[in-house]
């Protein structure tokens, strides 16, 4: 990934954070929307022509929209980042102190 922020010339913005507590990127250039497209149709027509469309799934945490690409063995990968499931986790666990007191 880092090789790929810097042949984009992306860096960190300062300023922010996004929903997963990561720093929020911008480019410097404008131009890395050319240089994205290429890669990113490329891997989505390997995935189409290799059968892998069903490993590309939605995280199950109700408040993330992302979709991932399910890399485990057997391909039940329910959450696209730890992030995700341990929210998840602990909404559970609320959910169970809540209702056994």
């Amino acid at each position: 990934m880092a090789q790929v922020r810097r042949r984009l010339g992306w860096e960190p913005e300062t300023e922010g954070l996004d929903a997963h507590c990561r720093p929020r990127m911008m480019a410097r250039k404008a131009e890395f929307l050319p240089q994205l497209a290429a890669p990113l149709t490329a891997a989505a027509l390997g995935i189409a022509a290799g059968g892998l469309r069903s490993r590309l799934v939605h995280c199950a945490d109700p408040q993330c929209a992302l979709r991932f690409f399910d890399r485990s063995r057997d391909g039940r990968g329910r959450y696209c980042s730890a992030t995700c499931s341990s929210r998840a986790k602990a909404r559970r666990r609320r959910e169970r102190d809540q209702l056994f007191g």
